[in-house]
């Protein structure tokens, strides 16, 4: 299922695995702190991307922008500066377009 170097969520961070012990544990890494956790205790890393899709956002690429759009959220755009607007972003709509940009860079 997982592998050395993947990245997953563990504890609401992205981290990568740095080990995986044949009792189902595994070692993993924010790249500054490593910790054991069980392979169970992991979650698939999600782009930023597939996190907006999955709130029911669409997607809609523009000529130096790209656009989501929602019927009952906040309309979202991402400009090629790498910088992105949006009226009213709750706090994980916030934390979703931080990484978006981390993402980019």
């Amino acid at each position: 299922m997982y592998k050395i170097g993947d990245k997953v969520e563990y504890c609401g961070e992205v981290v990568k695995i740095t080990q995986i012990f044949d009792s189902g544990g595994c070692m993993v890494s924010n790249g500054i702190l490593e910790a054991h956790a069980h392979l169970s205790d992991l979650d698939k890393h999600k782009s930023a991307h597939e996190k907006l899709i999955e709130m029911g956002y669409e997607f809609i690429k523009g000529n130096n922008c790209v656009f989501y759009r929602h019927d009952e959220l906040p309309r979202v755009t991402i400009y090629s500066d790498k910088t992105y607007s949006c009226s009213d972003a709750n706090l994980e709509l916030s934390r979703i377009l931080t990484q978006y940009l981390e993402e980019l860079e």
